[in-house]
């Protein structure tokens, strides 16, 4: 019909970025300005064990036989041996009262997964801008309350509260820098904010190693916020959501800033009707999606895409729970709790580079199986290791630490590939609601460890059993990488699942198009062969 453009012909803003720069000095301002947020955040998350952890402590009585860190039946007095205060301490929240400091721990995790829900609504609604200007106010306001918490329940609540206005922090923030950065450069950009989490984590470990009271690191870290929201008042909104809110003039003026490839000067006028253009295609792209809107149920409807879904369900259930267990295991740990707690950080740096090769060379299949089969080896290990040998057991929480944090980096990408196109987000929604379960159920697991009559290992046994598990059932997912990524529910069910390293892929697919120019198509073609032949 004249007049209508073919979709694949329709201008998308992503477009736009042919003329702008995808990467430019402006851009990165507001990169890393977007990226340092993690550090506030990240300080939130470093109280899980130095605000909320149990530190070391031992049984007062002198003649006692309890080993130190565990409850006995036969002891009734303890004694906290430092090398930091917390909630924990102040209450005595350990043996029959260890379940309220694992409660408050949780709380934390049950926030996140309740801030989720409206997280994506309300930075659609009101901008990225607004929500990480609120998020953090909220979560200042609510941290700061934590350091007049007067009883458990007071501190549970008040926890949960941040990280309810955390998780929307973090949903906005990640958008945010994805959005300021053009399509060619957004792969790397992603990639190099996992530098910016380590960045926050190496900040947590100074601050806590200085600030060993527990009010005083949760009064400084809260204080820590306040330049974050003076500073987000300056920044500007992204692109995208003011063109997709009718915003054009300061869209225009934002990409004016942006400034136009290899130093072109750009054009206001020719700007501002591409961007026109845009957001008459994003309405009738709304529109044409408008009529058949997909839920959380279609997951498990169809035969493969619910086969996808149970086993990346339960990876992304077990790997936040691993990951997050492992980082209030640090406290039961023997040898020094900051240096164990920097170590955990700083050998996540050389492993992303390391994980994104594997993943590019090997496909994201092998290097997740992998990473989560070794990860569980490790930790199933102490059942033949001598207990005594704490430094053992201390090494293997670290190693397998390390490499449940690659799975957790892998297994976003690896499901937005395993799922079509019109389910995608849904899909991701799914799994990251998985990982919020899991990691409120991670303080329990710890807690398990001081209890009297279990091994202190025992945490890491079920790390362990539950990551081999689940590295199992991955077996059953297809490779992705150099495959055709579904657009919709039924090509993803009709297409053949293929379990092969990329390599053979590849091979397999060039002898199939050999073998298709070779076959001739049409009895005209068949004769002509033939007459060759007789030639």
């Amino acid at each position: 019909m004249e007049g209508q453009v073919p979709q694949k012909n329709r201008l998308q803003l992503d477009d736009v970025f042919q003329w702008v720069r995808s990467f430019g000095s402006y851009q990165k301002i507001l990169y890393i300005v977007g990226n340092l947020l993690l550090t506030p955040i990240s300080l939130q998350f470093a109280l899980l064990v130095f605000g909320t952890g149990t530190p070391k402590f031992h049984c007062s009585s002198p003649n006692s036989t309890c080993p130190s860190g565990k409850c006995c039946d036969n002891c009734t007095s303890y004694t906290f041996d430092g090398p930091f205060t917390s909630a924990v301490s102040e209450w005595n929240l350990i043996c029959d009262r260890a379940h309220i400091g694992a409660t408050v721990q949780s709380c934390f995790f049950i926030g996140m997964l309740l801030g989720s829900i409206p997280g994506g609504w309300l930075s659609d609604t009101f901008g990225r801008r607004i929500c990480i200007i609120v998020g953090l106010s909220m979560m200042f306001v609510s941290s700061i309350g934590t350091y007049f918490a007067d009883c458990p329940s007071l501190l549970a609540l008040l926890r949960l509260f941040v990280g309810f206005f955390l998780v929307s922090l973090m949903l906005c923030q990640y958008v945010y820098i994805i959005e300021i950065v053009g399509p060619r450069r957004r792969t790397f950009s992603g990639k190099i904010q996992d530098f910016f989490w380590d960045f926050g984590d190496v900040i947590s470990f100074l601050l806590a190693y200085l600030i060993r009271d527990w009010r005083m690191l949760t009064l400084i870290s809260t204080l820590i916020i306040i330049p974050f929201i003076l500073c987000w008042r300056f920044v500007p909104e992204t692109v995208r959501w003011l063109v997709a809110n009718n915003r054009l003039d300061e869209a225009c003026n934002q990409l004016m800033k942006y400034g136009g490839r290899k130093k072109q000067k750009l054009n206001r006028d020719e700007l501002m009707n591409l961007l026109e253009e845009v957001q008459e295609n994003e309405k009738m792209e709304k529109e044409r999606r408008g009529k058949r809107k997909l839920s959380p149920l279609d997951l498990f409807k169809t035969p493969k895409i619910r086969k996808r879904s149970f086993i990346l369900g339960f990876n992304w259930f077990v790997i936040s729970m691993v990951y997050f267990g492992f980082y209030l295991y640090i406290t039961a740990l023997s040898g020094n709790i900051y240096f164990n707690f920097l170590i955990m950080g700083l050998l996540t740096i050389p492993n992303l580079p390391i994980s994104y090769f594997l993943m590019e060379k090997f496909g994201r299949r092998i290097p997740f199986i992998g990473y989560m089969f070794l990860s569980a080896l490790l930790c199933l290990s102490v059942l033949v290791i001598p207990g005594d040998n704490k430094t053992a057991v201390l090494a293997i929480a670290i190693i397998g630490r390390v490499l449940n944090s690659c799975c957790f980096n892998n297994v976003y990408l690896y499901t937005s590939e395993l799922y079509p196109t019109v389910i995608r987000n849904v899909g991701i929604g799914f799994g990251s609601t998985c990982a919020r379960i899991g990691a409120i159920l991670s303080p329990y697991i710890v807690m398990l460890s001081q209890l009297p009559g279990l091994n202190v290992t025992l945490p890491v046994t079920v790390f362990g059993i539950c990551g081999l598990f689940a590295s199992l059932l991955s077996l059953w997912l297809p490779e992705t990488l150099n495959a055709t990524m579904s657009q919709t529910v039924e090509e993803a069910e009709i297409e053949k699942e293929t379990f092969a390293l990329p390599c053979r892929i590849a091979r397999s697919r060039h002898a199939q198009q050999v073998e298709m120019e070779k076959t001739p198509e049409t009895s005209e073609e068949k004769e002509l062969m033939k007459d060759d032949e007789r030639i």
